[in-house]
């Protein structure tokens, strides 16, 4: 018997017991659970676009503050841990210790974003993975040296293993669909203001707006505010189809996947899924169609299927 069989053959007071038991003895859970009951059916929290965009530039400022004071050609070699205890050139020991300082930086981070899911502010958690993520291009870190080959690329490569920390909180926790819904409003919002037509931006946080929409209980309520802003579905095809798929429109699903799979790899991936289940003969051209763009994009025009 699998758990939700188990589950819904339990009495209530069985459930209730066994949730406050947890509770009694998870100081962390207690908390979570105060807050997502306080801010249940309260749509007043959700922050004004203006209070949105200040969290961002407030929090991008500060961060950068904090990355744009290393000294990547000095760094702390007292706190430094080296990889391993073989030989190392003198360049490589300089060159962890500057990226285990930053690393430890971007850590240090991840405890501010899981307050704000603690305490249901998830819209100022948003606000703050986003303003993380622009100090992280915009900082300007003196590494003559190039001790970090692209800085600012190492940094997006450490701010994506801290929006990947909030993604496994977020789906681990308990949110209200308030906060929920005002994170895309704000977002998408922030998007057509600041990013318009910015494809690389919204793909970027596209893994956090899923993680989002698969704890609604209303996919149907994000996918009206998807359409009803100025955000092309195309620039979000995965989100899309989670939608469709959660407001169980198949129709619009397949619709979609036909309009984006020649773009997006996962939504390819679903829809082969989907053909080899319901039609062979699809599936196998759908499959030679997406080889031969593979082939031609690395510029392999002489393979061809036999």
């Amino acid at each position: 018997m699998n758990f939700k069989e188990i589950f819904n053959k339990a009495t209530d007071k069985t459930k209730l017991d066994f949730l406050f038991a947890i509770l009694e003895h998870n100081k962390k859970l207690k908390d979570e659970f105060i807050n997502y009951v306080e801010t249940q059916g309260k749509s007043d929290k959700t922050p004004v676009y203006e209070m949105f965009v200040s969290v961002i530039k407030k929090y991008e400022q500060e961060y950068r503050k904090e990355l744009e004071i290393i000294d990547v050609e000095n760094p702390d070699l007292d706190s430094y841990n080296p990889s391993h205890d073989g030989y190392m050139e003198e360049w490589e020991h300089y060159q962890e210790a500057a990226e285990q300082e930053i690393e430890a930086i971007y850590r240090f981070w991840q405890n501010s974003l899981i307050d704000t899911i603690i305490g249901q502010k998830i819209e100022t958690g948003l606000a703050m993975l986003i303003g993380a993520y622009e100090a992280s291009l915009n900082s300007e870190i003196n590494d003559t040296i190039e001790s970090l080959g692209d800085p600012n690329e190492f940094l997006v490569e450490q701010h994506e293993e801290l929006m990947k920390y909030y993604i496994k909180k977020i789906k681990q926790a308990a949110i209200n669909e308030h906060s929920i819904f005002g994170s895309f409003n704000l977002f998408l919002e922030y998007c057509e203001k600041e990013n318009p037509g910015n494809e690389s931006y919204l793909r970027y946080f596209e893994p956090v707006l899923i993680a989002l929409a698969e704890k609604s209980e209303n996919p149907e309520t994000i996918l009206h505010l998807l359409e009803d802003s100025k955000v092309e579905n195309k620039f979000l095809p995965q989100l899309v189809l989670l939608l469709n798929k959660l407001c169980g429109k198949s129709d619009n699903w397949l619709k979609s996947a036909k309009a984006y799979y020649l773009s997006d790899n996962k939504v390819a991936e679903e829809l082969l899924k989907y053909y080899l289940e319901k039609d062979i003969v699809v599936f196998t051209m759908t499959a030679k169609e997406l080889f031969y763009k593979r082939i031609n994009t690395i510029g392999l025009y002489s393979c061809r299927i036999k």
